[in-house]
């Protein structure tokens, strides 16, 4: 017996129906309201919709493109592109304005199993490009706090997804960062969703002397991917010379100039300050709650000028830098990455 995804009458999927009236809208009527898995990989492997997968990474300007992209939602629509973002898959927080609020037992249905399932609505709504930006399908950051490299199971998640989807039509995309500044970064949002843990020097070993880095990551999302796939890579210290490519690759650069602009700046890293003092809590009052990290992370923001969280040595930053810079020409000598650069630097 097949498991089926239902959904009441009346829902629509805000993805591929949009907001504004003058968008045709996608309902969900009862006798299509479920996808069977048998049907799910009929539709999802015969589909001639072009996908736009964009992994993130964490830390890489990720929610900057996907806050544009949400803004023009109903634009992108008007041009028959649809959007799964991460308001549409996550639960917990965004539940109850996202596919989540719809979905009858949410819990019994992974990430995955949730993106083909839109991914097969969308084909059968006529749209010809599906962007799915949603960095958590290759992971979390957690891992960091134990000293490993955040993303080490990646090459299972996205294999659920990436070999039900015809490479021909496919383009993975994926920025990443280098590991000075990423690091740190993911450490301090790590400690937001999963609690404090010291940047001790058992820590800053572990993590100056991983085994496995951006290559690794960009090695088991291509293993994972269909053949023929199209995989691109940008580096976030290029971001602010590559925004328009980026999004006109995913979107195509006639309707990239027709996007509403969002003044949304990059986000900022943590502070030292906002460290130390989480560190001066825990050994003051003990491990520091949720809401207590938040908090102090809120007070102590990089908006009043204070320093960056920056712990390494000179020593240990140019090693990493070099690490990086090395991997990076790993991946530009593979031939089967496309390694995004700006005009000039491409020169």
């Amino acid at each position: 017996m097949t498991e089926d995804l239902e959904h009441p009458e009346t829902v629509a999927v805000d993805l591929i129906q949009g907001k504004a009236n003058r968008v045709p809208r996608f309902k969900l009527g009862a006798h299509q309201g479920f996808v069977s898995k048998p049907d799910l990989n009929r539709i999802v492997t015969g589909h001639n919709l072009e996908i736009v997968l964009h992994l993130g990474a964490h830390k890489t300007a990720s929610t900057c493109i996907q806050r544009l992209l949400e803004t023009n939602r109903d634009r992108l629509l008007g041009a028959e592109i649809g959007l799964i973002g991460p308001s549409d898959v996550r639960s917990g927080a965004t539940a109850q304005t996202g596919l989540w609020r719809s979905l009858r037992r949410p819990r019994r249905i992974g990430y995955a199993d949730t993106i083909l399932r839109l991914v097969a609505k969308a084909q059968q709504s006529g749209l010809r490009r599906l962007i799915v930006s949603e960095e958590n399908l290759i992971g979390h950051l957690n891992g960091i706090l134990m000293g490993n490299w955040c993303y080490e199971r990646a090459g299972d998640r996205l294999e659920r997804v990436l070999s039900s989807l015809p490479g021909s039509r496919l383009t993975v995309m994926l920025g990443v960062r280098g590991y000075a500044s990423f690091l740190p970064t993911a450490y301090a949002q790590a400690l937001r969703t999963s609690g404090f843990v010291p940047f001790d020097q058992e820590l800053r070993q572990r993590l100056t002397s991983l085994d496995r880095g951006w290559p690794d990551l960009i090695g088991d999302i291509q293993r994972s991917c269909p053949p023929n796939a199209r995989l691109m890579v940008w580096k976030h210290e290029d971001f602010p010379g590559l925004e328009q490519d980026i999004v006109g690759t995913m979107v195509g650069l006639k309707t990239a100039k027709r996007l509403a602009s969002v003044n949304d700046k990059l986000m900022q890293g943590p502070t030292d300050r906002a460290i130390q003092r989480l560190h001066q809590l825990a050994r003051d009052e003990g491990a520091p709650s949720l809401a207590r990290i938040r908090q102090v992370f809120r007070i102590n923001g990089r908006q009043k000028g204070l320093a960056p969280f920056q712990p390494w040595s000179a020593r240990e930053k140019a090693m990493l830098d070099a690490r990086y810079e090395q991997d990076m020409i790993r991946l530009s000598q593979t031939g089967t990455v496309e390694l995004m650069r700006p005009a000039a630097s491409a020169a």
